[in-house]
């Protein structure tokens, strides 16, 4: 098990895949705006949901579902000014869990319209959960896993708070 520090968000699924081709395109093409807008175009036509299940606070709530893209948030802005996790507060001791499912490429980007416009709430295809811990898990194919904009894996994961850390100087 390998644990890294997500101080932010992390994402899964689409937006990780996204976040992982711009990355290797940027090997090639030194341009953020070109290799992210690159990996939108090579990713959103052809990426397809995947079947996971997904644990919220070790079993209070379960949902399966055909999930498209996650985000797990502990703060509640992600790539420059989108704002999916409308509630996230960093210090409340809650992740927020945004859940897009059953979205092909123009149903996703509207679900992405509902979402930055916060109109998230009552979508039937988006789901909005607060907890302590999630645990993530593919039962298709593997699934692409980013922690605050890097490419970190793929595919189970799990996220939790932890208690606030005291600095003292001196």
């Amino acid at each position: 098990m390998q644990i890294r520090v997500c101080l932010n968000a992390a994402e899964i699924g689409i937006g990780a895949e996204i976040i992982d081709r711009a990355k290797m395109i940027r090997e090639k093409i030194n341009s953020r705006t070109i290799s992210t807008a690159l990996g939108i175009i090579s990713t959103l036509p052809s990426y397809q949901s995947n079947e996971c299940e997904i644990v919220l606070d070790e079993g209070r709530k379960k949902i399966n579902t055909n999930l498209t893209m996650a985000i797990v948030a502990n703060g509640n802005y992600i790539a420059g000014g989108f704002q999916p996790a409308y509630n996230a507060k960093i210090s409340d001791g809650f992740l927020d869990i945004v859940i897009v499912n059953d979205s092909g490429s123009l149903k996703f980007l509207t679900s992405l319209i509902d979402i930055k416009m916060e109109d998230h709430s009552d979508k039937a295809n988006i789901i909005y959960e607060q907890a302590k811990n999630v645990i993530l898990s593919s039962l298709d194919r593997e699934v692409t896993v980013t922690s605050d904009g890097e490419p970190i894996g793929i595919l189970p994961a799990s996220f939790k708070i932890h208690k606030q850390i005291k600095f003292i100087n001196k």
